[in-house]
Parts: structure tokens; C-alpha cells; sequence
């Protein structure tokens, strides 16, 4: 009777290991890596600029593509587009004319010097997904 009761709890132990690992590996990479193997990259005119992707679908359905698989640190909605924060990458989603959207994807500090003027003052130095911080002076990011 023992026996048998540890084998099942050894199969169980496998089992739930093998399904864990499954999920790990489901989720591997990275939010730079799913932009690119989802949505089509167009050629970038500016040497060293963003990795520029586009879509036929409107920039809120690419948004919530991208955030149900990779959960943003940070997100912030303004008339120039989405602009989602992770550790490593900053993704903006914008409107292209005619339709469908433009996926912008750059590091941290290039993303961060390059749409400045949409998220200065309210992103500051990554601190990871459960910061709170929104900059400082009177009513700034309040």
C-alpha cells in the first residue's frame, strides 16, 4: 500500500513538474521577440532607429494582442498612439493612414529618448511592474 502511494505521488510530482515547465517554456522570450515573429517588419528609413512593424488590424485589437501575452510594466494611452513599458523595451503602437497600425519597437533608453515627449514626466527609471512613482512637481502625473 505504501508503495503504491509513493509511486502515485512520484507521478504526480512528474506530472505537475512537466506541466510547469510546459507554461515556462510557453512563455519564453520576450516582448521584442513576439512583435516579431507576429507581425510583419517593414524597413526602417532612419539608420539605427526603432524596429518598425505593421498590422492590418486597428492599433487597439494589436494592443491587446500584445499585452494579453506580455503584460506591460507601464502603459499610457495619448493621441500619438499606445505606449507600453517593459524592463528591456518600450512598444508604441500607432494609427497608419489608410488603416491598420505601426508597431514601433526600441530598448528602454532609446524608446525612452525617443517618445519623451509622450511619456516624460510620468515614466521614469524602470523599477519594475509595481511602481507607483509618476514624477515629481505640482500635478505632474497625479
Amino acid at each position: 500500500m505504501r508503495r503504491r502511494w509513493a509511486i502515485a505521488a512520484a507521478v504526480a510530482l512528474i506530472v505537475f513538474g512537466a506541466i510547469g515547465l510546459i507554461a515556462t517554456t510557453a512563455r519564453s522570450g520576450n516582448v521584442r521577440q513576439y512583435v516579431a515573429s507576429t507581425f510583419d517588419e517593414v524597413p526602417s528609413e532612419e539608420e539605427g532607429s526603432s524596429r518598425v512593424f505593421r498590422s492590418d488590424q486597428r492599433p487597439s485589437v494589436v494592443v491587446r494582442r500584445i499585452t494579453d501575452r506580455w503584460k506591460p510594466a507601464d502603459q499610457r494611452v495619448d493621441p500619438a498612439g499606445w505606449l507600453l513599458r517593459y524592463q528591456r523595451d518600450t512598444v508604441v503602437v500607432t494609427a497608419r493612414d489608410g488603416g491598420g497600425s505601426t508597431i514601433f519597437v526600441d530598448d528602454a533608453e532609446r524608446g525612452y529618448t525617443r517618445w519623451y515627449p509622450y511619456i516624460g514626466g510620468w515614466w521614469g527609471p524602470y523599477s519594475g511592474p509595481g511602481e507607483d512613482f509618476r514624477g515629481g512637481g505640482p500635478g505632474a502625473g497625479k
